[in-house]
């Protein structure tokens, strides 16, 4: 089981808040060493985000038990509340150059729900990834800044 901890560690230091417990190959076992593996899987995730998720058995040749967890899956989605990002600007970047006496420029479009507006140099930015704050001294769209 080690890559079973490996892939549990990884998504408790990512700071996964739920999940469903797979096990995966049920085909190739018998059903006593399945239970067996799946007490030592609890055993495992006690205590954490995964205590309480669902286990689903599954094997990819036979399709047994994939319906079951792709309903898992839709009700263990649907239970996530939505986050609305509405009114945050984003602007995926096309290009980045530098220019004397202005500094850094990024380029790019802004996604269509997002107007020019909320981008002025009050409003500060960030940048995703290692969220370094930014300066944003003035936005510009079709020559017309803003």
């Amino acid at each position: 089981m080690p890559q079973t901890k490996e892939h549990f560690g990884t998504v408790r230091y990512m700071g996964v808040e739920r999940g469903i417990i797979v096990l995966t190959k049920c085909d190739l076992v018998d059903e006593e060493w399945l239970m067996l593996v799946e007490e030592e899987v609890q055993s495992l995730v006690e205590g954490s985000f995964l205590a309480e998720a669902p286990v689903r058995h599954v094997s990819s040749i036979s399709g047994e038990g994939v319906d079951e967890l792709k309903k898992t899956i839709e009700d263990t989605l649907n239970d996530i509340p939505v986050k609305s990002d509405h009114g945050l600007f984003r602007m995926p970047i096309d290009r980045v150059f530098s220019m004397k006496g202005f500094g850094t420029i990024m380029a790019g479009d802004p996604d269509s729900h997002t107007s020019p507006g909320h981008a002025d140099p009050q409003s500060g930015c960030g940048m995703c990834g290692d969220g370094a704050a930014s300066v944003l001294k003035c936005s510009q769209r079709q020559n017309i800044g803003t």
